[in-house]
């Protein structure tokens, strides 16, 4: 498996990344793509989330998502296109290691 880490990473860390994770916002939607309905998501990122369980991942990449997902106790927030004004504003519980809340910007 791919590892980016040199040592396990603190609990509820925030992994902050460009691609999505393979399965989540990365399925090709524009018909004229070679990759049109493929997945391209980083399979690697997808292993850490599962091994490690950050809190909080947020991924950009695929202009054409915004939203929220869950994969085990991970929250994934693809914020969408900031050229389109879109953005995400997310709130943390720092007391509680929790997402308060999620708003999407667009």
């Amino acid at each position: 498996m791919f590892n980016i880490f040199q040592d396990k990473p603190d609990k509820n860390f925030i992994f902050l990344i460009h691609y999505t994770p393979f399965g989540f916002f990365d399925k090709v939607r524009y018909k004229k793509n070679p990759m049109y309905n493929k997945h391209v998501g980083f399979e690697p990122y997808t292993d850490i989330i599962k091994k490690y369980s950050p809190l909080l991942v947020i991924c950009g990449h695929m202009h054409e998502y915004q939203g929220k997902k869950k994969l085990g106790k991970t929250t994934i927030i693809a914020t969408g296109a900031a050229s389109e004004g879109k953005a995400a504003l997310i709130e943390i519980d720092e007391k509680r290691k929790k997402i308060k809340s999620v708003k999407f910007l667009s």
